[in-house]
């Protein structure tokens, strides 16, 4: 990609959002009517290369990507975003891999870094510093759901130490 290439996206500020375990970034303007993917790679030559955009109806206000934890696993989705356009209403959008496969695939959701902490507050004002406690997404059983996350991935915490929660107990499902 040569240098200047993706300043030709909006008419207004970006909306950025990159994705450490996968390497890529989103972009979206303000006032403009699409979201742009590319990825970086410092390996390679080009270091950014653009993998896909979608076209909205009308243009963005607001675009946010959603937390990994919302996403839905067995749909190799990858990202969920929110986004505010021209008519004031909220939609969501989701973005997914093609899979020949179809379900689950681990290799879209390598370890993160998650919402749970390592150091205790007492810990981190008095200097400790420790790795962040690192997450998976597999899919939630069919069986049960993982609570307040209606169902889509269960979270497993990695190592960590301190305040970290465990990850949430799936719930049995009733009717």
């Amino acid at each position: 990609m040569k240098t200047g290439q993706l300043s030709n996206i909006g008419v207004s500020a970006f909306f950025i959002y990159y994705d450490t375990t996968l390497g890529y970034f989103a972009l979206a303007g303000r006032g403009d009517s699409q979201v742009e993917f590319y990825q970086y790679d410092p390996t390679t030559e080009n270091m950014i290369d653009k993998l896909s955009s979608y076209k909205f109806n009308d243009v963005t206000t607001f675009f946010t990507m959603l937390p990994k934890e919302s996403i839905d696993c067995n749909k190799n989705e990858i990202g969920r975003c929110a986004r505010i356009g021209q008519k004031k209403w909220l939609e969501h959008y989701s973005f997914n891999i093609p899979s020949r496969l179809g379900g689950y695939n681990k290799e879209f959701y390598p370890p993160f870094i998650g919402n749970n902490s390592s150091n205790t507050a007492a810990e981190w004002i008095s200097g400790v510093d420790k790795e962040p406690v690192k997450t998976t997404l597999e899919p939630a059983s069919k069986t049960g759901a993982a609570k307040g996350l209606g169902g889509l991935s269960r979270l497993n915490t990695l190592g960590g130490s301190g305040s970290s929660a465990p990850a949430p107990a799936a719930a049995s499902a009733s009717g």
